[in-house]
């Protein structure tokens, strides 16, 4: 590339900008955004080179989020980073011999502090005992982490041969909180007794009593991961949808001991029918031996459901409307919000279910968010609580996150990845191996039609979020309501930016790999009775509910209900025979056992510490 000489670099679907000659011999460039897999060639001097293949990293994840190795130990790192390319396939060869090794993805490897050193290829050598957080990055995509564990050296068997693995706990006794049976699963409320903590959802991390276990790490990328379940309650004979990352043969684990083949929709999604004699309970999936963590599910009592009388449940410790709600297995989370000055909220409130018993008391947590909200989106995924945009007075693109401890306490809140633009007022929902983020309102209050989206990572951190292309409502709408049911994803009224007020439904088809179709409306015999915003949504089974809300002229107490089809579609809406025991717009509703919350929100006379709950089961 002589000096001196124009050059111009093309990738398929990209031209890059900046790129540098460094020597006659050599240019540095940025793979340009846009760019797929193709080819790449050098035009200098208008005379164009040969064209060579390249291939464009799509995504890339690290199949081990922790391993515990022994001071003194190197360990290759880059065997637990997998790629794909912007064709989907997996970025591997098979050589002739059998087996396939990894292609080296073009990551970079940092680690946080002096206790092990890694080289940019991912050879790692562990220098002194302690933990080292290792960064992986690769380009703009989102960054992951591995965390490793260093314990002391291994000590030597008589005749001066290390112990394979290292040395066993004190007395050989494994440390509590149980050891994995046969084939690798924790125990319930234990942790894994391999040195490897894999990459899905709810991995807990080991209690500070607990020493590193002590095993060789192994390189397999777990064949199932569960992110969610859609509706987080059903009974008997219901199909309800798991959202993850699915292949093969899966079998689903219910609460009360019985199982259930999965069927697979796509790489994304999977479904089951509630299988008989179900309790409530965690909910895991196995697949080729690898048992996912679990994720807890609501088993209703067989039968038609309906909402029980409205009475009183545990009262707030602070009154707040507004704020947001994320359940995590038996914890209810309600997290900021305005107080009765109107101002917001960084506290966050908590409230446990033990089998058989009512939603306990609610406590404040010990960590609060570090910037006050309200208007905000909140979703558990895995062992970790994300915290999503709202208001402060002014929009927010921030994003909080805490990990979830075992007990439900949670640790300090973090940043997140930002969302693309300032937004309060929208809802939340994980879909296949995405967190989609719908409705709400611009910094100046201007509602969007806009959606966005973040992938989930193996071991449940999100990466950046983007606008999702060629996606958007029908019409802008804020303080809506969402739900998922089926192939289904419902947004169920809010209100426009010169303030008319929504009854209209919109729906799109989602697909087994957890993309949205487009937006349509339903026809007008399934819009709601009554115009809603700021109103509650709550999914039981087959059967949607809405409560509360605002009407434009009114705080009603009217609760509407949709008895959805087998296939989860839409029908006519009706009036629900039960009333709020007072009238509220801006509550949280939650399925905690067989009975429905509504948490916090507005009344007439201000922001609520009251809580309602109604049962739910067959008619009154």
């Amino acid at each position: 590339y002589n000096r001196g000489t124009k050059f111009q670099l093309q990738f398929s679907g990209g031209v890059p900008q900046g790129a540098q000659r460094k020597s006659n011999e050599l240019i540095q460039v940025t793979v340009p955004g846009g760019a797929h897999n193709g080819e790449v060639a050098v035009t200098l001097g208008g005379t164009p080179s040969n064209a060579l293949k390249f291939r464009v990293i799509k995504d890339f994840a690290v199949t081990q989020i922790g391993l515990s190795v022994r001071s003194g130990e190197t360990v290759d790192l880059g065997k637990f980073v997998t790629a794909r390319d912007t064709a989907d396939i997996a970025i591997v060869a098979t050589p002739p011999g059998g087996q396939e090794p990894h292609y080296r993805p073009n990551v970079d490897f940092r680690a946080d502090n002096p206790r092990g050193s890694v080289t940019p290829g991912g050879a790692f050598t562990a220098l002194s005992e302690g933990e080292v957080n290792l960064t992986v990055t690769a380009g703009s995509l989102a960054p992951q982490t591995i965390k490793v564990t260093i314990g002391p050296t291994a000590s030597p068997t008589p005749g001066g041969t290390p112990t394979p693995g290292g040395t066993p706990t004190p007395g050989g006794t494994p440390t509590p909180g149980g050891t994995p049976p046969p084939g690798g699963t924790p125990t319930p409320g234990g942790t894994p007794g391999s040195g490897i903590t894999p990459s899905p959802g709810q991995t807990q991390p080991p209690p500070p009593s607990q020493p590193p276990p002590s095993q060789s790490p192994t390189a397999s990328a777990p064949p199932v991961l569960l992110f969610g379940i859609n509706p987080p309650a059903a009974p008997q004979g219901v199909e309800i949808y798991f959202e993850g990352k699915f292949s093969g043969g899966i079998t689903a684990a219910f609460g009360g001991g019985v199982t259930a083949n999965v069927t697979v929709l796509g790489s994304n999604r999977g479904k089951v029918a509630v299988p008989e004699g179900a309790k409530p309970g965690p909910v895991t999936l196995t697949s080729s031996g690898y048992t996912t963590p679990p994720i807890d599910f609501n088993a209703l009592p067989p039968g038609p459901i309906a909402l029980q009388p409205f009475g009183p449940g545990p009262q707030l410790n602070v009154a707040r409307n507004g704020g947001c709600v994320a359940v995590s297995g038996p914890h209810v989370y309600l997290i900021g919000g305005n107080g009765d000055d109107g101002r917001s909220l960084a506290s966050v409130e908590r409230a446990s279910i033990s089998p058989g018993q009512p939603l306990g008391a609610w406590s404040i947590e010990p960590q609060a968010l570090a910037t006050k909200r309200s208007s905000c989106g909140a979703v558990a995924i895995g062992n970790r609580l994300f915290v999503i945009g709202g208001s402060d007075g002014q929009a927010l693109d921030s994003v909080e996150v805490a990990a979830i401890n075992q007990d439900g306490s949670l640790g300090a809140f973090s940043p997140g990845p930002r969302l693309t633009g300032k937004r309060f007022a929208h809802g939340v929902v994980v879909i296949g191996s995405w967190l989609y983020i719908i409705t709400g309102s611009l910094a100046g209050g201007q509602p969007l039609a806009a959606i966005e989206r973040a992938p989930i990572a193996p071991d449940g951190t999100l990466g950046n979020f983007s606008v999702v292309p060629n996606r958007s409502l029908a019409l802008a709408r804020s303080n809506a309501g969402l739900a998922v049911s089926g192939t289904s994803l419902y947004v169920i009224g809010g209100h426009a930016a010169d303030n008319p007020i929504y009854s209209e439904v919109e729906v799109a088809t989602i697909a087994g790999d957890g993309e949205i179709g487009a937006f349509t409306t339903p026809p007008a015999g399934n819009s709601l009775p009554g115009r809603r915003y700021g109103h509650a949504v709550a999914l039981a089974g087959q059967t949607l509910f809405t409560l509360g809300g605002h009407s434009g002229n009114e705080i009603p107490d009217t609760v509407y209900r949709n008895s959805l089809d087998g296939a989860g579609a839409l029908q006519a809406w009706a009036t629900d025979n039960q009333k709020l025991t007072s009238p509220r717009e801006l509550g949280r509703a939650v399925i905690m056992g067989p009975e429905l919350y509504l948490i916090g929100g507005k009344t007439p006379s201000g922001a609520a510490r009251a809580t309602e709950k109604a049962r739910l089961g067959g008619p009154p």
